[in-house]
């Protein structure tokens, strides 16, 4: 790592690296462990409201049978209106809930991941890292790439010192096959 400034007082050069964020948290082997983890629960959450939903047909379907105005019209139509209340309410859990897991998983992730970088860092005498994405500008639309170039923060960082590689290293330590 090259000398990049000297603090105001210090002597000493300051150590700086680089780590692709996007890129580590993209293989590291625990984010498809509670990647798989979210999609069974999602599926078996998905599987229930296709469920419900079928008992809300059976209800449509079961309504229809009956004369208008008759009481076992109106029980029925009662029973389908509290179902899809139900339907809507488990729906809208479900969704909330899912959120909620992402949003938590990937919030542990990234510190499990910082504190990684934190450590290699400290190991190896680096005083500041700075998160760096790909060179090349997302291909997307004019405001996702209007986007990009506002958030950018590393306009350009020289390849030795990019500690992309040794991070997910340490941080998938002992599961090599998962990580590639």
């Amino acid at each position: 790592l090259a000398p990049a400034a000297r603090s105001q007082g210090n002597t000493r050069n300051l150590r700086i690296a680089v780590v692709n964020l996007a890129e580590v948290f993209e293989r590291y082997y625990k984010k498809a462990e509670l990647d798989a983890s979210l999609r069974a629960e999602r599926s078996k959450k998905f599987e229930v409201i296709q469920e419900k939903a079928k008992e809300l047909n059976k209800l449509k379907e079961e309504v229809q049978l009956f004369d208008l105005g008759t009481d076992a019209r109106k029980r029925t139509e009662e029973r389908l209106f509290q179902k899809r209340v139900e339907f809507e309410v488990y729906k809208k859990m479900s969704q909330s809930e899912f959120a909620d897991s992402q949003r938590q998983y990937t919030t542990s992730l990234f510190e499990e991941i910082r504190g990684k970088i934190a450590d290699y860092a400290a190991k190896n005498g680096i005083d500041l890292v700075l998160k760096i994405e790909d060179a090349e500008l997302n291909n997307g639309t004019i405001e996702m790439i209007q986007l990009e170039i506002k958030t950018r923060q590393v306009l350009y960082a020289s390849h030795a010192l990019n500690i992309t590689k040794d991070i997910l290293k340490a941080i998938n330590a002992g599961h090599e096959t998962s990580a590639k």
